[in-house]
């Protein structure tokens, strides 16, 4: 069927009683409303992390802000800190953003031309080390009792095998106890991540909250 044309239009608004302009009024109404985007959330960053032999000795949390925090907000920052990352730290703000650290972490907001970036980092060499060391260790006994065993088992033909099978097993013991450390400090390691994102979001949301305080970016010092 074609579609009305305008007189066709115009004398059905005169039989129901409609002004032109109050039926595109209806007709802007019964439409459905437009969908809301929700904003999305910043994203996380993760930038190349410090390892020794394979263990990581130092992680990284990255995120985005609207905004470098006011000296206020920056108090609330800093007690966010504290109270996750070990305890009472050194904090210095300046006119492009702020930093702080203790003996266990370090955290900076620095000014972006679109807002701040937000890194947190946490050192763990002592902690890779230490494990590291008692695992290789670990497996080296493992290791040498295996190989012992072995040398009690085979024929004495065979005798001159006995140093091959007892520093044999040394050597697979201190590969497998390291690769057993590696496993178990990445597993602590992917906990600890969780944290520092975790934080970065606490601050994130304090920053968001409080934009209306926070220094907006290229403002004044």
């Amino acid at each position: 069927r074609p579609p009305l044309t305008d007189a066709e239009m115009r004398e059905i608004l005169d039989e129901v009683g409609l002004e032109p302009g109050e039926l595109a009024l209806a007709n802007r109404a019964a439409q459905p409303p437009a969908p809301v985007i929700p904003t999305p959330m910043a994203p996380i960053l993760r930038p190349r992390e410090r390892t020794f032999l394979g263990l990581p000795t130092q992680i990284h949390s990255q995120r985005e802000l609207p905004a470098v925090p006011s000296p206020e907000l920056a108090r609330r920052v800093v007690r966010e800190l504290e109270q996750n990352l070990g305890g009472v730290g050194l904090a210095e703000q300046f006119g492009t953003g702020m930093t702080w650290s203790n003996s266990e972490a370090q955290a900076s907001i620095d000014r972006r031309p679109d807002g701040a970036l937000l890194t947190i980092r946490r050192s763990f060499d002592k902690l890779a080390r230490k494990r590291r060391r008692k695992g290789m260790m670990l497996g080296a006994f493992a290791g040498l009792m295996t190989g012992a065993i072995c040398t009690d088992m085979i024929p004495s033909l065979f005798v001159a095998l006995e140093p091959l099978l007892v520093f044999g097993g040394i050597a697979a013991g201190m590969i497998l106890g390291h690769r057993a450390a590696r496993m178990v400090h990445e597993q602590n390691m992917d906990e600890e991540r969780r944290t520092l994102d975790w934080v970065g979001e606490r601050i994130e949301v304090l920053v968001e909250a409080e934009s209306p305080r926070a220094l907006p970016p290229g403002g004044s010092n």
